[in-house]
C-alpha cells in the first residue's frame, strides 16, 4: 500500500506593494494683522453662542463655521 502525504495548508502573508505617500496640503494660518488691530483688540465679531470663534462676513450675513450660528443683515 502506498500512502500519500498531503501538504498541510500553509498560511503565508502576501505582501502588497507599498503606496507612495502623497504630501498633504496644509492650509496657511490667518495672518495676525487680519485678526487683531494695532493695539491688540479684536476687530472681527465673535460668535455669541461659541464665544471663541470669529464670524465670517459673507456680505448679506455673518456665519459661525463651528456651531452654524447665522446673523442676517
Amino acid at each position: 500500500m502506498s500512502s500519500r502525504t498531503t501538504c498541510s495548508s500553509v498560511t503565508r502573508s502576501v505582501s502588497t506593494p507599498r503606496t507612495t505617500q502623497t504630501s498633504k496640503r496644509r492650509k496657511p494660518k490667518m495672518a495676525r494683522y487680519d485678526l487683531y488691530g494695532d493695539d491688540g483688540s479684536v476687530e472681527g465679531e465673535q460668535c455669541p453662542r461659541c464665544g471663541d470663534t470669529f464670524l465670517a462676513d459673507h456680505g448679506d450675513r455673518q456665519h459661525c463655521g463651528q456651531c452654524g450660528y447665522t446673523e442676517w443683515a
